[in-house]
């Protein structure tokens, strides 16, 4: 009988657990080619500058095969974040990276 009711508990209890996106805003993936990443030293520069961005959530740098360059994958509550926005994020750093935009934002599936 105690199983019973611990069940009948559980489930008193996850029905009174609210959505964990409602309200929340939309996150936008985009995904850039950046230049001038080189090393574990260049792509935290450049995630630490981009991740100070307005509405930037996170920023993942993925290394590059033989001949192409690092794509970089930015989410952001931002539906209009573009290359020029990120680039002068860089700084006083901008010199040594270049972001280059690939493809249209796509929302982020909850």
């Amino acid at each position: 009988m105690k199983f019973k009711a611990l069940l009948a508990t559980l489930a008193a209890a996850l029905t009174c657990v609210p959505a964990s996106h409602a309200g929340e805003p939309e996150i936008y993936t985009y995904h850039f080619s950046v230049a001038g990443v080189v090393c574990g030293a260049c792509s935290k520069v450049v995630k630490d500058r981009i991740s100070k961005v307005d509405g930037v959530t996170s920023v993942k740098i993925r290394k590059a095969a033989e001949g192409d360059l690092p794509v970089m994958t930015v989410e952001s509550t931002s539906s209009a974040l573009d290359a020029a926005t990120l680039q002068s994020a860089l700084g006083a750093t901008s010199g040594h990276y270049q972001v280059i935009a690939q493809a249209a934002p796509q929302p982020s599936k909850p």
